[in-house]
């Protein structure tokens, strides 16, 4: 098993939108072909980035698997009328809601360069 590269399958499949995404290259295809809209989200460019980075990077497929986890929930929660007026009415206006993903997704990304800064020693 080569340590980078989109080939890297994932150690746990992921089941989402009635697929089961199986490689980094899955994955990175079923992101790509999301609606413009979905896809422009904070959270799948988030993932997206994730995605990259533990394929260049190498790294546990982990930090990739979470951020594509984390992205429809908020997304679905983001484009929903009723989800927005809740959030709303708690005092959770949706502009945090999207920061707080990107920083979950910032700090998956310092905890891949502290596995790589390690695993090259």
């Amino acid at each position: 098993m080569t340590d980078r590269g989109w080939g890297r399958p994932f150690d746990d499949p992921i089941e989402i939108g009635g697929r089961k995404l199986v490689t980094l290259r899955e994955a990175g295809e079923y992101i790509a072909a999301l609606p413009p809209k979905v896809h422009d989200a904070p959270e799948w460019q988030a993932a997206m980035e994730g995605l990259i980075l533990v394929v260049e990077q190498g790294g546990p497929t982990m930090f990739a698997r979470i951020g594509i986890m984390r992205a429809p929930r908020k997304t679905k929660s983001r484009c929903s009328g009723e989800a927005q007026a809740s959030q709303e009415i708690q005092g959770y206006p949706m502009n945090r809601m999207g920061r707080r993903t990107i920083y979950a997704m910032l700090a998956i990304v310092v905890l891949l360069l502290i596995w790589q800064f390690f695993a090259s020693l």
